[in-house]
């Protein structure tokens, strides 16, 4: 049951990302907007239903962001918006990453976000790691002007 209902929810998001599209050309301005708010509210109807369903809010809504990025050709598997707690794994290849610090590193009570190199399997602040995520990809020309985005 569950199961269909990702399926509802992934086709109502494709249908409500094609009307945005078209409202961006213009195209039937109001028709389109009024249709893709109806799309919007039936795709948050069905989160709200498998959120229920599921128990468990934060496996529900990282699911529902795939889906979302899936529907808009971007790269979920970059991880970025997701933080990995140090405890659960380590990154897998040498690289700066966004990480979360204990704040015992600069006297605060605190943790604070920040940036560390990770290399051999060893961070630049090593034991003040909580939590880390990739970085974003840097801006493309062609995203510059929100198009692609």
């Amino acid at each position: 049951m569950i199961g269909r209902l990702w399926e509802l929810y992934e086709s109502a998001i494709s249908e409500e990302y094609h009307l945005e599209q078209q409202l961006e050309k213009n195209e039937e301005f109001y028709f389109t907007a009024i249709e893709r708010s109806t799309k919007n509210g039936v795709a948050n109807g069905i989160l709200r239903s498998i959120e229920i369903l599921e128990s468990n809010k934060q496996k529900t809504w990282k699911r529902a962001f795939e889906v979302f990025c899936k529907v808009r050709g971007k790269d979920i598997d970059a991880k970025f918006g997701f933080w990995t707690p140090l405890t659960e794994t380590s990154p897998l290849k040498d690289d700066t990453y966004l990480v979360t610090l204990d704040g015992e590193l600069c006297g605060d009570d605190e943790p604070f976000v920040s940036m560390s190199g990770y290399k051999n399997g060893e961070w630049d602040d090593e034991g003040y790691i909580i939590a880390w995520m990739p970085l974003p990809k840097p801006l493309k020309e062609s995203d510059a002007s929100g198009k692609d985005l």
